[in-house]
């Protein structure tokens, strides 16, 4: 491995809880209880938008209704580096069990609602506790497993993710259906707990007494800048204040340029800035920007080609995910067998070329009206995505020491969480634009076949996701460099742990 960075707040920044050691079972029920939360997190944006046309008939409020969403992935977004910085300084457990319990307490709120705004206020604090549950899975895994466990486990990560986007459709209609839309929020409550009492009880950490200054401006600037930036990407009639989009950008950018000045000067930033002077960290965080645009392209708005275009059923609208899903869970168990034989360059230039080849052949078998090319094209693209995000998110881990590896490794979420935002708005608006605006007219049940209005407008969507993803794999490819696959932690620190853990015990 090339030699590390110098990290200049290293003294600093000294861990205040570190795994211990712990059996083969309490580690395997941990695995199960983090890929609980979340199968919970990914399937409530999807199982709650099909409860909400029954939600929208008892409740009223139709303006608000984009806003049940949008709170949700605003507030999730925004707290996830927070939460990856609180988890290196405060420990993973403590974090995890209080982002899960916000989780639960928006849950319970959410399934009391009385009114459409009392919804949304619940639904914000809901995404606060969800934005803690996928990174900081990430980064136990990272604290529990060597690389090429970590690597399969991408798979699957990526196998509860890609069920729960299957799932959430048909679980969220039954239930609206036969019970009461109030059970899409109370069913979290049971699973919820389980898995933030089993990590609880089980994940051990040595805590190491120090005080601590945490980073409160830098906190609040990174989260107004954020959200800032989303609230301007929303569609203007979606938007608190009426305006433009470049006034929201404005805002947003001076708020960046805040934080970074705050974080230059601060002992404990809560986001190191030297990490990106690693070209692993750079890469891995401005390819993710791309390919989460890519992503969240594909994911929504595949299925509303195959319902809008080709008259396809709702089942089969959510189908249409599957090769996807499948592609990129077969691509994180081979990457976590590969990694020690080939190193994570290899796999990341690999999977680069594979998401442009398979966002191309996509948008062709669309374009042509070949369903077989597009079905292997999104084969590839999965296979793709699978050994380029599991590369990136293990390599992160590995380029810093333990005390940094919750937020290396939640900037990697928030890096796509952000280009999904940026992406859905920007392939929303080519849309928006191609249909003339008449996006309310439209009616899915008359689709008029591949020449469609509709057809035209989304075949442009795609063609604009092709061409992110070459960009995306054009950053990888370039900026990512040559790294050993082994870990970063020293035979010191491994006998700091196995010493710390017999005295636990």
């Amino acid at each position: 491995m090339p030699e590390r960075n110098s990290q200049s707040k290293t003294n600093a920044s000294a861990p205040s809880a570190m795994p211990v050691e712990i059996s083969t079972a309490r580690r395997r029920a941990l695995t199960a209880a983090l890929l609980l939360g979340t199968f919970l997190a990914s399937i409530e944006v999807t199982i709650v938008a099909a409860a909400m046309p029954t939600i929208v008939d008892q409740l009223g409020g139709l303006a608000l209704y984009p806003w049940v969403f949008s709170s949700y992935l605003l507030t999730q977004t925004i707290s996830i580096p927070l939460y990856g910085r609180l988890a290196d300084l405060y420990g993973r457990r403590p974090v995890y069990v209080l982002g899960v319990t916000l989780f639960l307490i928006g849950s319970t709120l959410s399934g009391l609602a009385s009114s459409m705004t009392f919804l949304v206020v619940a639904r914000s604090l809901q995404g606060l506790g969800a934005g803690s549950v996928l990174p900081l899975t990430m980064t136990i895994f990272g604290d529990l497993f060597e690389v090429s466990a970590r690597t399969k486990l991408q798979g699957l990560f990526s196998l509860v993710w890609g069920i729960s986007s299957l799932a959430g459709p048909l679980v969220g209609g039954t239930i609206a259906l036969h019970l009461s839309w109030r059970w899409v929020f109370f069913l979290n409550l049971p699973f919820g707990i389980v898995g933030a009492a089993t990590v609880f009880i089980l994940l051990k950490e040595v805590r190491k007494r120090r005080e601590h200054s945490l980073d409160l401006q830098g906190a609040l600037t990174l989260s107004l800048g954020t959200l800032l930036l989303l609230v301007g990407l929303l569609p203007e009639d979606q938007r608190p204040v009426s305006g433009g989009l470049l006034p929201w950008m404005v805002a947003a950018f001076m708020m960046y340029g805040a934080f970074i000045l705050l974080e230059r000067r601060h002992p404990e930033p809560i986001l190191p800035l030297e990490l990106f002077r690693d070209r692993v960290h750079l890469a891995a965080n401005l390819a993710g920007v791309l390919l989460g645009m890519v992503l969240f392209g594909f994911v929504s708005y595949l299925p509303l080609f195959v319902q809008g275009v080709k008259g396809g059923s709702p089942i089969e609208a959510g189908a249409v995910l599957i090769p996807l899903s499948a592609g990129w869970t077969t691509a994180s168990f081979v990457a976590g067998r590969l990694v020690w034989r080939v190193g994570f360059r290899f796999l990341v230039r690999v999977g680069c070329f594979l998401v442009a080849i398979g966002s191309l052949m996509a948008y062709v078998g669309l374009s042509v009206d070949h369903s077989p090319v597009a079905f292997l094209g999104e084969i590839i693209y999965g296979l793709g995505m699978g050994a380029c995000i599991s590369s990136f998110t293990v390599s992160v881990q590995e380029r810093v020491p333990i005390y940094q590896r919750g937020i290396a490794t939640a900037m990697t979420q928030f890096s796509r969480s952000i280009g999904g935002t940026i992406g859905v708005a920007v392939l929303g608006a080519i849309l928006t634009s191609k249909l003339g605006g008449n996006i309310p007219d439209l009616n899915l049940a008359s689709h008029q076949g591949s020449e469609s209005h509709l057809s035209q407008a989304l075949l442009t969507v795609f063609f604009a996701s092709a061409l992110l993803a070459i960009a995306a794999s054009l950053v990888g490819v370039a900026l990512f460099p040559k790294v050993a696959a082994e870990t970063v932690r020293t035979t010191t620190q491994k006998e700091e742990f196995r010493n710390e853990s017999h005295k636990e015990a």
